[in-house]
């Protein structure tokens, strides 16, 4: 009688793979959902002044420790870039349009690096690791983040973060 334990463990791996491959289509699928809610969520009561903050939306997908997909919401929602790096504190600025078209001015209120929100959020989820073979994070590279949400009650990125916990686990299987 042959021995067919070559031809099993190859048909073990095979199966392995293909699973592997859907929830990570799966996890970007649900990741795609939520730089959408995001984008969509996004609320400051001074709205967008330079862009930073509305377009440094970023979540990544990880397999097996891995980054292997991001998205963010200035690519998601096909925004322009910011108009400017971002303000620090003390730092005034007057943009003829700002973000939103008006022509208006703003003084920074908080420290800032003075750079690009995406490319900072990206940069995080570069150096990110999570927990477990699979995961998703959602980040955003603005330190105005935090400001808008504790300070002027608005959402950069609480509303996305309850929304995930709606995300079901059913639907990884059947994205593809």
């Amino acid at each position: 009688m042959a021995d067919n334990s070559k031809a099993l463990e190859n048909g073990f791996n095979k199966a392995k793979q293909i699973i592997r491959e859907q929830v990570e289509k799966g996890l970007m699928v649900q990741a795609n959902k939520l730089v959408e809610k995001a984008y969509k969520l996004y609320h400051s009561p001074k709205m967008a002044f330079t862009g930073q903050t509305w377009t440094g939306t970023a979540v990544g997908v990880y397999s097996n420790g891995a980054l292997i997909y991001v998205i963010t919401t200035k690519q998601f929602a096909d925004m322009p870039a910011p108009v400017r790096k971002k303000l620090t504190s003390g730092e005034y600025a007057f943009l003829k349009p700002d973000y939103m078209g008006r022509h208006r001015g703003y003084k920074g209120v908080i420290e800032t690096d003075k750079e690009n929100s995406e490319q900072d959020a990206i940069g995080f989820l570069q150096g990110h690791r999570v927990n477990g073979k699979y995961g998703i994070t959602v980040v955003s590279g603005s330190e105005y983040a935090s400001y808008i949400e504790d300070v002027l009650k608005g959402d950069v990125i609480t509303g996305t973060y309850h929304y995930a916990h709606g995300l079901r686990a059913v639907d990884l299987v059947k994205a593809s």
